[in-house]
């Protein structure tokens, strides 16, 4: 759980030991993973206010039987406390979407999820910079995804009745080395979003860059792929609608927003 590891983050900055036997975590591994945490949640209150969508379906041989493309722009009301939008071409790639988030992706840092004791995965290097990359099993409510909702009760990733969790929320989470800065985080999710008959795998990759915004230097998210499938009851009952889809939604005109966050 989250404050589990907060206590054993101080115990192992003071003593200068490994943070978890096997996990790899020495003192500069937590240093920035903690850092990041620390970043992360300065950065919640930072939404975009445009993002151009495109969604790619295909078969199960890999043709593509359909693509199409969506712009969303955003009014922001009263210091959030009502967002519009607006929604210019297809509707299709903004509806599978907010299956997955709202305006935008939530961190793996965020105070609603719960987690377990970070692996070091190693180092590695993105785009020239140096960064560290930790996997993580999670567990998390699927309305902790979206703005303003209510906790389901339900959970990703754990399983109440055995106290443990079950391997169906892991996120690897992409660090600067030198910043703390969040680089990427690749969510890989097993359940069912709305989007079909049963529970499927569905991969996130969320690219964060740092951008400036009035005179801040923010990690947002700028990019986000979604990878996954559905499979849709027809009125005959062994024929199914399907397709396989790519789902690529770039975020951008990032603002501050004081009454934007996910907070339970």
């Amino acid at each position: 759980m989250k404050k589990k590891i907060l206590l054993a983050m101080v115990i192992a900055l003071v003593s200068a030991s490994i943070f978890a036997t096997g996990t790899g975590m020495t003192t500069e591994n937590l240093k920035v993973y903690n850092r990041a945490d620390i970043l992360s949640d300065d950065t919640e209150s930072y939404v975009p206010t445009a993002r151009n969508l495109t969604l790619t379906l295909t078969d199960s041989f890999g043709n593509v039987i359909d693509e199409t493309s969506s712009t969303v722009s955003y009014d922001i009301v009263n210091y959030g406390n009502l967002i519009k939008r607006f929604v210019v071409g297809d509707s299709d790639p903004i509806d599978i979407a907010d299956k997955f988030y709202d305006i935008v992706p939530i961190s793996v840092f965020a105070d609603s999820i719960e987690y377990t004791d970070p692996t070091f995965v190693g180092d590695e290097t993105i785009d020239g910079r140096s960064v560290k990359v930790y996997s993580i099993e999670v567990g998390i409510d699927p309305n902790a995804f979206f703005y303003g909702a209510s906790p389901s009760g339900t959970l990703i990733g754990y399983d109440k009745s055995d106290d443990d969790y079950d391997g169906d929320a892991i996120v690897k989470v992409y660090v600067d080395s030198t910043t703390g800065a969040l680089v990427r985080a690749e969510w890989t999710l097993y359940f069912n979003p709305g989007l079909g008959v049963s529970k499927e795998t569905y991969d996130m990759v969320v690219d964060y860059d740092t951008v400036e915004i009035d005179g801040t230097e923010v990690a947002a998210a700028t990019k986000v792929t979604i990878d996954g499938s559905y499979r849709n009851a027809t009125n005959t009952s062994l024929i199914y609608d399907a397709a396989s889809f790519t789902l690529v939604d770039e975020l951008s005109g990032y603002v501050y927003l004081d009454d934007f966050e996910r907070a339970w």
